[in-house]
Parts: structure tokens; sequence; C-alpha cells
């Protein structure tokens, strides 16, 4: 297990979902956490959980990534209780309640709500916590991207569109950061969640396993925290501007890629695939 003592990390949307499984793995092995949610109320939480059950600082920001004072507001309070920054994990993204929609109806309103919401808070929190790196000449950063970087859904174009932007900047960032000690990587997770587990049992949930080289859904903590912890480790010193697939092969094939119009309906009529 990789020991993070003595290191702090920033993990944006780290009280839910993805974030939330990161925010434990990194407090397990040491990392004192700052927990980055738009709710108060869950950042509290999961701050005083992390505290509470693996003996690390934590702290809870309630903050909009997307608005520039709030980034700012997050690094001046991150600042004032930590002093410094270590790991940034950006973890802020989603499909903002777009399951299915092709592109010739795609309207330039919804491509850039999906490129501020999965490219711009990355972006941003990128750009205000490199000094910081820098000057302590250590940093490690891991944006939280999405398999269909490499095998695309249809349907999805802005999603698709957001996330692999995220990609571009990642390894753009590993090429001219690599020289302050600052490593970029992306990790790209096809996750089981609490919408997915309602599907258990049923047609939908075993054709998403079928897509699944390894017939399983990856756990937020144990397979993607574990990788991240490993790319937030000193000892990952020279791995940057790399794509970490944590999805158990699904990115070979793709989850829906081929169009398959019975799955994309039975999505909208469910839930949707993270």
């Amino acid at each position: 297990m990789n020991d993070l003592s003595g290191l702090t990390a920033l993990v944006t949307g780290g009280g839910q979902n993805i974030g939330l499984g990161i925010s434990k793995a990194l407090a397990k092995r040491g990392a004192n956490i700052i927990v980055a949610q738009r709710s108060k109320e869950i950042a509290n939480d999961c701050a005083k959980m992390i505290s509470n059950n693996y003996g690390v600082k934590s702290i809870a920001i309630s903050c909009d990534l997307t608005k520039q004072n709030d980034i700012d507001m997050l690094f001046k309070e991150s600042q004032l209780y930590f002093e410094k920054i270590d790991i940034l994990v950006n973890g802020v993204g989603g499909r903002l309640g777009i399951d299915s929609i092709k592109i010739e109806d795609l309207t330039l309103d919804q491509i850039n709500d999906s490129m501020d919401l999965n490219f711009k808070t990355a972006f941003l929190c990128m750009k205000s916590v490199f000094p910081l790196m820098k000057k302590q000449n250590f940093g490690r950063i891991i944006n939280v991207t999405s398999h269909i970087t490499e095998g695309f859904h249809a349907y999805s174009a802005q999603y698709n569109i957001s996330k692999q932007a995220l990609v571009s900047l990642t390894k753009t960032a590993a090429v001219e950061w690599g020289k302050y000690n600052i490593t970029v990587n992306a990790i790209c997770p096809a996750v089981g969640n609490e919408k997915i587990k309602v599907l258990e049992g049923t047609d939908l949930h075993n054709l998403i396993l079928k897509m699944i080289p390894t017939g399983h859904l990856s756990t937020s903590e144990d397979d993607v925290g574990s990788i991240v912890s490993w790319l937030a480790s000193k000892e990952s010193r020279s791995i940057t501007g790399t794509i970490q697939y944590v999805d158990g092969g699904v990115h070979i094939n793709g989850l829906g890629s081929d169009g398959d119009k019975t799955f994309h309906e039975a999505i909208k009529k469910t839930t949707r695939v993270p």
C-alpha cells in the first residue's frame, strides 16, 4: 500500500460517488483530505467521516467549481488550513441528466454546459494549484475522465467531447509541468453505483456485464481509489501523461458504442450508465 502520510489531497467532488471512494482510499493511506463539494451537507459529512475513521485531518469546502470566484475561495481556504496542496484529484463531472441525444439534436448550449462541468472545472483548478506545486517542486494531478475516451458511446457527443478535451489537457500539462516534478495523469473508470445496483438481475444489467471483458464493474474505493493512490504517491514519479483505464476492459469495445437502439432506449427508461 502506497504511503501518503504527510501529503495533502484536494478532491473535487470528493464527497460522493467516485470522488468519495477516492477520498477514502487516499485517507486510508495517510493523506489529509480537502473535500470540495457543491453540497455543504455532503461535504461536511464526508470530512467528518474521514477524520473519524482514518485519523487524518480533513476539511469541507462548499463551492461551485464552474465559477472562478468559488475556485479562488477554495484555494484560499485550503491554504489557510493546510498551507500546501500536494495532490489534486479533479473528480467533478457528469452528464447533466442528458442520457441519449443525437448529434443533430444537440444544441450549442448543451455542449457548452458539458464543457463547463467536465473540462472547465478541472482546467481552472489545475491553473490554481500549479503555482503551489511549482514552488514546492512536487505535485500529483489526477483527472477523472471516462472510458468513453477510447470506446465512444453513441448519442452522447457533448459528454464525449468534454471528457476527450480533459485527456488532451492532461497530456499537455504533463509535458509542460514535468520539469517541476509535477505529474499529470488521467483515470477512466466504469464503476457500479446505487443507480446500477437497482438493475441487478435484470436483462439490462446482464447486457452491461456482457460488454465488460472481466464481467464485473469496478468499485470506487478498492479499484479506482487504489490506482489514484498509486498515481498520487512519490513512487509514481516517472508516470505522467498516461490514461489509466479502470473499467474491466470495457473501453476496448465500448459500452453501447455500436448505437444499439435497444440498449439506449433501455437506459433512458431505467437509469443512466455512469
